[in-house]
């Protein structure tokens, strides 16, 4: 059974096309400036809701998930050919291999299991500190790691939890070794940028960030506000920026943007020191469904592209 309902209204208001196979339905998505839900229903089967318009490049096949195997948490993004740099200067297009990304950005309550559990005292779930491309031993890196109380923790909590009341907001604060730290302590990663942009869907800017936690005063519980990627995740603009594995030199890719910042922020490719703990810096994660071959392409590392303007001849 497929039923539509206005992208922005919440709650949606479905109403009904038919049951599959649909020779032809009359939505209104097939403009650029209007976007619709589309919802799939099939007993026994996890019910996926997508939005649909021009600029998605519908028709596209949507795959049911059956309900033993179907984790609520995460969504799938399809496979897809990237185009990748050379160290020669040049291009090459690389085929990503299909994966799974949390359908939210990880929250405090998440984040604190890992606390709980002495995550900050276990040195196997963390990368070797770097700062300026320089070793840091691990007890000088771990003892930056601490809250505002000097607990370990996230920057942004006091006595080694986040403020009262905000469990479901998304965890902010973390350094690049702390969401890395997070990632392995529950069997996740980090997603390289190809991955990250596959599924944030940037040529769907048009309709997320008008409905996205940008150019605002604070952070807000994950999947308030209803920005819907192409695949079905929340928060991907604005709310936190979100680590990604691939350095640029010493830095690590943050992609997003963060809640007080403009909506351009979304697009737009930054990276920070891996030590950098503000409070806009958060995560989600990724699982694989097969295997990558190509991953250590995929995570290498990407340098941001600059115009120097002090160069260039007046005209």
């Amino acid at each position: 059974l497929v039923s539509w309902a206005p992208y922005s209204r919440d709650p949606p208001d479905w109403h009904v096309l038919g049951t599959t196979p649909l020779d032809s339905a009359l939505v209104p998505a097939m403009h650029m400036s209007v976007y619709v839900l589309l919802k799939v229903e099939k007993p026994g089967y996890a019910t996926p809701i997508l939005p649909a318009g021009a600029a998605l490049r519908f028709p596209q096949t949507i795959t049911l998930q059956p309900l033993a195997r179907h984790d609520s948490t995460m969504v799938p993004v399809v496979a897809r050919a990237v185009i990748i740099g050379r160290p020669d200067g040049g291009v090459r297009t690389v085929r990503m291999a299909p994966f799974a990304i949390d359908k939210y950005e990880v929250t405090n309550e998440q984040f604190k299991r890992f606390v709980d559990a002495g995550g900050y005292a276990r040195r196997d779930l963390w990368e070797p500190f770097l700062e300026n491309g320089r070793p840091v031993s691990w007890e000088a890196g771990i003892r930056r790691f601490t809250d505002r109380t000097g607990r370990p923790g996230p920057a942004t909590w006091e006595g080694g939890a986040p403020p009262r009341g905000q469990g479901r907001l998304p965890v902010g604060g973390l350094s690049w070794y702390e969401a890395a730290a997070y990632a392995r302590f529950v069997g996740r990663q980090l997603p390289n940028i190809h991955q990250w942009r596959q599924a944030a869907g940037f040529y769907g800017n048009a309709w997320i960030s008008p409905l996205s936690n940008l150019s605002g005063s604070a952070p807000a519980p994950v999947g308030q506000f209803r920005g819907m990627g192409p695949f079905g995740t929340f928060d991907m603009g604005g709310n936190v920026r979100e680590w990604c594995l691939n350095p640029d030199g010493t830095r690590r890719h943050i992609l997003g943007g963060g809640w007080s910042e403009p909506p351009w922020a979304f697009t737009h490719t930054i990276a920070e020191e891996p030590f950098d703990r503000s409070p806009m810096n958060g995560v989600r994660l990724v699982k694989p469904i097969v295997a990558d071959s190509n991953a250590a392409l995929l995570e290498a590392d990407v340098p941001r592209a600059f115009r120097d303007y002090s160069k260039e001849r007046p005209r």
